[in-house]
C-alpha cells in the first residue's frame, strides 16, 4: 500500500510572512518513521511514533508521553489541546491534555474529533461487539456501529451515524432519530440550530433537516 505524508497547511494571519523552522532532530537511539509524524495546524506542535529501549510510544513536542500508541491515532485542536489513543496490555485509552480516559478493547482509529472551538472532544470506544460515542467523557448509548461524527460551528451540538438492528439513523446530542437503509454524512446549518442528511428508506431518497432540540 502506497503510504504518503499529509503535511497541512499552517494557519497564519494575512500580514505575517509565514517562517519555517527546524522543529527537532530526533536523536539517536529512537527508531523513527517520517510516516509517522504529525503536525497541528499552526505548526506550534508536533508528534511523532517512535521506538526508544525497545518500546514504541508517542513523542510530543519532542518529549516522550510515556504511553504506547495503539495505532495512528492522532489528533490536534486548534486551540493547541492535543489528544491520542493509547495501549495498555490488550486494552486502549484514549489520553487528552495528559488525562487517560475510560479503557476499551479498542478505540476506533481516526475517530479522535474536536469541536472547531477545540473545548470538546468525542471518540468511539470499542467493548466486544458494541461501539459508543464518548463526548467529554461521558459514554452515549451502544450501537453496533458509529461514524461521522459532526460538531456544530459554535461546538454546542453533536451529531453522527449510528446502525442499530440493521438500520441506520442519525444520533443528536445523544438522542437517536428515525431509522433508515442508508443515511450520509450529518451536516450543521452555520447557525448551528439544523442538521441535515441524506436518506434512503425503501424506495424514498429524502433530505432531512432535524431542528436541534426537537
Amino acid at each position: 500500500m502506497l503510504r504518503a505524508l499529509a503535511l497541512l497547511a499552517l494557519a497564519v494571519p494575512a500580514s505575517a510572512e509565514p517562517a519555517q523552522r527546524l522543529l527537532e532532530k530526533v536523536p539517536d537511539g529512537i527508531e523513527f518513521s517520517a510516516f509517522e509524524c504529525f503536525f497541528s495546524s499552526d505548526g506550534a506542535h508536533y508528534a511523532y511514533r517512535g521506538k526508544q529501549g525497545g518500546k514504541a510510544q508517542l513523542f510530543f513536542d519532542g518529549k516522550s508521553t510515556g504511553q504506547e500508541t495503539g495505532g495512528l491515532s492522532v489528533q490536534f485542536s486548534d486551540g493547541g489541546r492535543f489528544a491520542f489513543a493509547a495501549a495498555l496490555g490488550e486494552k486502549m485509552f484514549t489520553v487528552v491534555d495528559g488525562k487517560k480516559g475510560e479503557r476499551f478493547d479498542a478505540v476506533g482509529a481516526g475517530d479522535l474529533v474536536f469541536s472547531p472551538d477545540g473545548k470538546r472532544f468525542a471518540y468511539q470506544g470499542i467493548r466486544g461487539e458494541k461501539c459508543a460515542v464518548i463526548v467529554d467523557g461521558k459514554k452515549d448509548r451502544d450501537f453496533e456501529s458509529v461514524q461521522c461524527f459532526v460538531f456544530s460551528v459554535d461546538g454546542r451540538h453533536i451529531a453522527y451515524v449510528a446502525l442499530a438492528g440493521g438500520k441506520y439513523c442519525i444520533v443528536l446530542d445523544g438522542k437517536k432519530g428515525e431509522d433508515f437503509d442508508v443515511v450520509g454524512v450529518p451536516v450543521f446549518t452555520a447557525d448551528g440550530k439544523a442538521v441535515m442528511f441524506g436518506a434512503v428508506k425503501g424506495k424514498e431518497i429524502w433530505w432531512k433537516v432535524v431542528t436541534v432540540g426537537k
